[in-house]
């Protein structure tokens, strides 16, 4: 099929090619929004760049960090001098080999395989023996529990 274009000044009728390749004619529609964001600045996060939530309770802090698709063993957790840093890096890698699967061709394709780097500053107050990580559907959860502070005993003194 060939799409028709008439045009009113020209009084023809100008015939365009059929696109071999059904996806690339919708290259601009996809890329519109990073077009938008780019333009207006509109953009709230930039690329490569986990999101967090930060919450302190009476006890603890904790740190969730969005990491969808990355697996525990991808991602390093590391304290030095009270700077807690978390990285992470997949890479693109074919898990099956040519024989049983071959890898396919691909006429597009979006997945973006790459890292990631976050540093926070822990304030004196958190027990940096007792954090602890976990890893649970995407989401990871570092908890930074704080140092237990003792209360002042009162000593009660007799007068003579």
């Amino acid at each position: 099929m060939s799409f028709t274009n008439c045009s009113p000044y020209t009084r023809r009728v100008v015939r365009q090619q059929r696109n071999p390749n059904f996806f690339t004619a919708f290259d601009g529609f996809l890329n519109m929004d990073k077009v938008i964001n780019e333009a207006f600045g509109t953009q709230k996060h930039t690329d490569n760049v986990a999101q967090v939530n930060i919450s302190e309770t009476d006890t603890h802090y904790s740190i969730a960090m969005a990491i969808p698709g990355f697996l525990k063993n991808e991602v390093n957790i590391s304290l030095k001098e009270n700077v807690l840093s978390i990285s992470g890096e997949k890479t693109a890698t074919n898990d099956t080999t040519e024989e049983t699967n071959p890898s396919p061709k691909f006429i597009r394709q979006e997945f973006s395989y790459n890292k990631f780097s976050r540093t926070f500053h822990i304030p004196e107050t958190v027990n940096v023996a007792g954090i602890n990580a976990k890893h649970e559907n995407g989401i990871l959860t570092v908890n930074l529990p704080k140092v237990v502070k003792q209360k002042p005993t009162i000593n009660h003194i007799e007068i003579a």
